[in-house]
């Protein structure tokens, strides 16, 4: 049957009546045989039918679809199916995550979900399960989407952000190379998609550029960046949006992409009328202005007011991660800045709104509180936290970003008098980089451990 459409009534009958793929068998077939049949990748027998039917207690007409069964017999229809997706987004917008999943996997395994619905249901597992921490979760469901509907490349608002989402959740699990890697390869489809200067091109640029700062690309991360905020400027709001869309959209119509023009269309007229998503642009403004803080293009003053303007827009629609992300790095411009009671307040703010499952974002917050508490007393709670946080680096794979935090503690040991200690740290991220020759004295040390910033 075409789309697996016996696997999926069998799949969702046999949860209906709570059983397992064991109790459903019996002792004639085996789970693994079940597993197969719901899968699409074994067709039944007449008799299989037969046997599953006596188990489930029902007509094989119910198995097969040659009744009509209406809602009466379990069988949605489109409108319910859609009702369910609406009522489980609006359960993730209200913050309940568990009670949303529930209702996108109802929705995915119901045997009656057209292509589109099943394909917006698993995309809002994968959102639900990366809002509870369950990031490995999250990146499989993800991988999963695209696998099963990333080809179909009509709806690609839709396929950018889920790109998106799968590379930061792989950064999390210490899988910055293959994300970043997706990411590039992603940005060039979307440049040839007509998609880069529009909110959803944006986020995409934006996450490639931090990719590409933390593999130490930092010119090729500034030059991104600058052609983004740029873009960015030119929209100035939600008109501004709108009419990246409705360019992008007669694009695609002129190149014979009729259904992407459709999607680009309804998006323009979504940003007409003021219901964009405002959280590429704030992420984007929030990268912006960290990595030309750190080049020295912008000032204190001038990234503050960057970041703080990109905390206010996500926490209306924002994650805890993105909240979290731009909270870190103002955490670190504020010690810059002369202010660390405050570094260390926006550090803690980061650091609770992050399960232990973001273990990235959760070391940069660790990083950045470490910073705040040896300006307010010292070394001794702050060292702590530097090992805590290079520990969890290690454990990800991730030596660039071990090394600058070794180098960081060093600079702070040197700084204040403690030579011994420096040479530790500046060896231990030489070591990290797999640049330190034995018996190297501390001037070598410091230059090495220095190149490999």
């Amino acid at each position: 049957m075409e789309e697996n459409i016996f696997g999926r009534r069998l799949r969702a009958l046999r949860r209906q009546h709570d059983m397992s793929q064991a109790e459903l068998g019996g002792d004639e077939l085996s789970p693994s045989y079940i597993s197969l049949l719901e899968s699409g990748k074994r067709p039944p027998t007449p008799d299989v039918v037969l046997k599953l039917a006596d188990r489930l207690g029902i007509p094989t007409a119910q198995l097969t679809g040659d009744l009509d069964l209406g809602t009466s017999a379990g069988v949605a229809s489109g409108e319910e199916l859609l009702l369910r997706l609406r009522t489980a987004e609006l359960h993730l917008l209200d913050g309940d995550a568990r009670t949303a999943h529930e209702h996108f996997q109802g929705v995915f395994d119901s045997p009656d979900a057209d292509t589109d619905t099943r394909a917006e249901a698993l995309l809002g597992q994968a959102r639900c399960r990366a809002h509870q921490g369950q990031v490995e979760e999250a990146v499989a469901l993800y991988e999963q989407w695209l696998a099963d509907f990333g080809d179909q490349r009509d709806d690609c608002v839709r396929w950018v952000r889920t790109v998106v989402a799968l590379c930061l959740c792989r950064k999390e699990t210490g899988r910055l190379d293959e994300a970043a890697d997706l990411a590039e390869d992603s940005l060039r489809t979307l440049r040839d998609l007509g998609l880069a200067r529009t909110p959803v091109g944006l986020e995409l640029l934006a996450v490639t550029a931090q990719f590409r700062w933390d593999r130490g690309a930092e010119h090729s991360a500034v030059e991104l960046l600058e052609e983004a905020y740029e873009a960015a400027r030119n929209m100035n709001g939600h008109a501004g949006a709108a009419h990246a869309y409705w360019q992008a959209s007669s694009e695609a119509s002129g190149a014979g992409r009729l259904g992407k023009a459709v999607v680009l269309a309804e998006q323009a007229i979504l940003d007409f009328e003021g219901a964009g998503d405002p959280v590429p642009c704030a992420r984007l403004r929030a990268v912006y202005a960290t990595v030309l803080f750190r080049e020295g293009v912008l000032t204190e003053a001038e990234a503050l007011r960057m970041v703080d303007q990109a905390v206010d827009e996500l926490r209306e629609r924002g994650q805890p991660t993105d909240i979290a992300y731009c909270e870190t790095e103002r955490s670190r411009m504020l010690v810059a800045a002369g202010r660390p009671e405050s570094a260390r307040e926006s550090a803690c703010s980061a650091l609770e709104r992050l399960d232990p499952a973001w273990a990235w974002s959760r070391s940069r917050a660790q990083l950045a509180l470490a910073r705040a508490l040896w300006e307010l007393s010292g070394p001794e709670e702050s060292a702590a936290l530097y090992e805590e946080a290079v520990a969890a680096l290690e454990q990800l794979g991730l030596p660039r970003q071990q090394a600058r935090a070794h180098l960081e503690l060093a600079e702070l040991q040197d700084a204040s008098g403690d030579a011994r200690a420096a040479l530790t740290s500046y060896r231990r991220a030489s070591a990290v980089m797999g640049l330190l020759p034995q018996g190297t004295g501390t001037r070598v040390t410091r230059g090495v451990a220095r190149r490999a910033r």
